[in-house]
């Protein structure tokens, strides 16, 4: 659960700076504003985190009835919080610099790129931790796996082998980018001489799309 809500604020945040990107505040009560955002936007974040380790040394019915519910309502405060007051800020606001769909920055490129990465890596292993963590059991504590052959790799094997996977896996997507942009190298550019237009026969009209050459009557 906390990781849930951690994630929500990060992604929640993701979407307030793409709202105010290339976009200068000129309300005179803008800089209090984000101090206060960012003030906000850190207790919230360390609440959430001193709760959710809180939890480890509370009964489970304090740490669902009450953490759980706690966690959930602090990151609905910030959502609610944020958006009039970005809203509000961005109704006087003056464009710095238009973004253009499909263009970028390097280093947001790379940013990107480093997401992918990171979110491969935590997904396959948190996974493969969460599932590890039966150990022998198929259900724990329920049913026990008695099978000769039931066997759980090492975290720190899982761990690089996953990490070798996730190698492999971005190897594969630069190839396939690589392959491409092959496609690109072979066209002309546009100071090259163009080919003559063909020559089409007195009283025939060109053939549409799907069609042939037809005379005029």
């Amino acid at each position: 659960m906390t990781v849930a809500n951690l994630m929500i604020l990060v992604t929640f945040m993701s979407f307030i700076m793409y709202w105010r990107a290339g976009k200068q505040e000129t309300a005179g009560w803008a800089k209090i504003a984000k101090s206060v955002m960012g003030a906000l936007l850190v207790i919230a974040g360390i609440a959430v985190i001193v709760l959710g380790v809180w939890g480890y040394f509370v009964p489970a019915i304090i740490r669902i009835n009450y953490f759980s519910v706690a966690q959930v309502l602090i990151v609905l405060f910030v959502m609610v919080t944020f958006t009039p007051l970005t809203a509000i800020l961005m109704k006087s606001a003056k464009t710095t610099t238009e973004m253009v769909w499909g263009q970028m920055p390097i280093r947001a490129g790379y940013s990107l790129v480093s997401n992918a990465v990171m979110v491969i890596l935590l997904m396959s292993l948190m996974g493969y931790a969460r599932s590890s963590s039966r150990v022998h059991w198929h259900i724990y504590g329920v049913m026990r796996d008695t099978s000769d052959y039931a066997y759980s790799p090492a975290l720190g094997y899982a761990a690089a082998f996953m990490s070798l996977n996730t190698f492999v896996f971005c190897l594969l997507v630069a190839f396939i980018f690589w392959v491409a942009t092959m496609g690109d190298k072979g066209k002309k550019t546009p100071d090259q001489e163009q080919p003559e237009p063909a020559k089409i026969p007195a009283g025939v009209t060109p053939a549409m799309a799907g069609g042939s050459p037809r005379e005029q009557d």
